[in-house]
C-alpha cells in the first residue's frame, strides 16, 4: 500500500501550525509581554500563510476548514482530517503549556452582546480569507490580508466583550470549554465566506 506523502505533508503542516499559534497565544496571555495577544496571534498567522500555505493552505483553525469547505473547495475527507489534526494541535498546546507550569486565566462572557461580537469578529475574518479563496488578491499579499482581517476580527470581537477566539482549537488549547463559542465561530465562518462568494459572483455579473 503506498503513502500519500502530499496529504502527510499537508496534515503535519496544519498540526505544526496550529500547535504554534495556540502555544503562543497561552504564552501571551500568560505573560508580560510588550505587544497585545491580538497582535502576536496575527503576526504569528501571517509567518504561517507564507510558510506552509502552499503545502496545507494554512487553514490553521476548525472554523476556516468548514468555511472553506461551505465554498467546496475542499473535499470532506480532507476537511474532516484538518479538523482532527488542528484539534490536536491545540490539545497539544494544551498539555505542553500545562507540563511547563504555564498557567492562563481566561474569562469571556456568554450574553447576547458578546456572542455577537463573536460572531461579528469572526465573519470579518473569514470574510478576508474568502477573498483569497476567490483569487481576488495577489498571492504576495495573502499573509497581510488574513493577518489583517484576523486582528480587526479579534479587535471586533474584544469591542463587545466577547472571549476573541475566533478559533476552536486555541479554545481547546486555553482550556475554555463553551460549546455556544464554537457553534457561533463556525457560523460566523461559514456566513464570512457565503457573502464574500455572494459579492463576487455580483462583481463577476457586472463586467
Amino acid at each position: 500500500m503506498e503513502i500519500d506523502t502530499n496529504n502527510l505533508k499537508k496534515y503535519f503542516a496544519e498540526y505544526l501550525g496550529t500547535f504554534i499559534l495556540t502555544t503562543v497565544v497561552i504564552a501571551s496571555i500568560a505573560g508580560d509581554f510588550s505587544v497585545s495577544t491580538a497582535v502576536l496571534a496575527s503576526l504569528t498567522l501571517l509567518i504561517f500563510v507564507y510558510t506552509i500555505g502552499n503545502i496545507s493552505g494554512c487553514h490553521l483553525n476548525p472554523a476556516v476548514t468548514l468555511g472553506i469547505f461551505s465554498l467546496k473547495k475542499i473535499q470532506a475527507k480532507q476537511a474532516l482530517a484538518y479538523l482532527m489534526v488542528q484539534l490536536l494541535g491545540g490539545a497539544s498546546a494544551f498539555y505542553l503549556t500545562r507540563l511547563l507550569d504555564i498557567s492562563t486565566r481566561t474569562t469571556f462572557s456568554s450574553d447576547n452582546s458578546a456572542l455577537m461580537g463573536e460572531f461579528l469578529g469572526m465573519m470579518v475574518f473569514a470574510f478576508g480569507i474568502s477573498a483569497i479563496a476567490h483569487r481576488a488578491v495577489d498571492d504576495d499579499m495573502n499573509g497581510v490580508l488574513i493577518g489583517g482581517s484576523l486582528l480587526i476580527g479579534l479587535a471586533i470581537a474584544s469591542l463587545f466583550g466577547a472571549g476573541a477566539f475566533l478559533n476552536p482549537a486555541v479554545m481547546l488549547g486555553l482550556g475554555v470549554s463553551s460549546a455556544i463559542y464554537v457553534m457561533v465561530d463556525l457560523l460566523g465562518a461559514v456566513v464570512g465566506f457565503q457573502l464574500y462568494k455572494l459579492f463576487n459572483n455580483k462583481k463577476d455579473q457586472n463586467n
